[in-house]
Parts: C-alpha cells; sequence; structure tokens
C-alpha cells in the first residue's frame, strides 16, 4: 500500500483491531498494518476505555485497560497525549 500518511484511531477501531479484528474493512487493516503509516490512538480513547470498564460498560475479555497502551506500542500504534494546553485551546 505504501501509504505515507498519519491516521488517527476511533476508539472503537482501536479496540476491535486488537479483539475482534474481522469487524474491521479490509482497508483499514491495510492501513494499520502498512509501514508506510503512522498510526495513533489518542490518550482520551485510552482514558474512554478505562472509564467504560470501570463502569461496567465494556468487557475486555481476558484483559483490562492497563494492558492496552502495550498492545498498542506492540502493534506500531503510537499513543498521542493531550496536555492542558491542549484542553484549554479546544475551542480555537
Amino acid at each position: 500500500m505504501n501509504r505515507r500518511s498519519n491516521f488517527l484511531m476511533d476508539t472503537h477501531v482501536f479496540l476491535w483491531f486488537l479483539m475482534e479484528s474481522s469487524r474491521l474493512s479490509d482497508t483499514v487493516l491495510e492501513i494499520v498494518r502498512d509501514a508506510g503509516s503512522t498510526v495513533y490512538v489518542s490518550a482520551v480513547s485510552l482514558w474512554e476505555i478505562s472509564l467504560k470498564y470501570s463502569i461496567g460498560k465494556l468487557e475486555l475479555k481476558g484483559t483490562d485497560p492497563d494492558a492496552m497502551l502495550a498492545a498498542a506500542s506492540e502493534n506500531g500504534i503510537l499513543e498521542l497525549s493531550l496536555t492542558p494546553e491542549d484542553c484549554a485551546s479546544y475551542y480555537l
């Protein structure tokens, strides 16, 4: 595919990629697996996973939210941090 692009994974796409990749299209799987792509997951997605898990709205099938960052790294997915400045300037 050789795309030289950046992609931000939605929380659902991130979870499906790690746990139910059959739910994703071939195109999405190609993009994530392509060495020419830089794929990110937001710290907000990791927070959302942890929050939903803690209130019982998300089952992670034999793992827990602590393992999500390592799983991202193992799959070449980079974590995109969110700073206080990002939060305070979102309205711009």
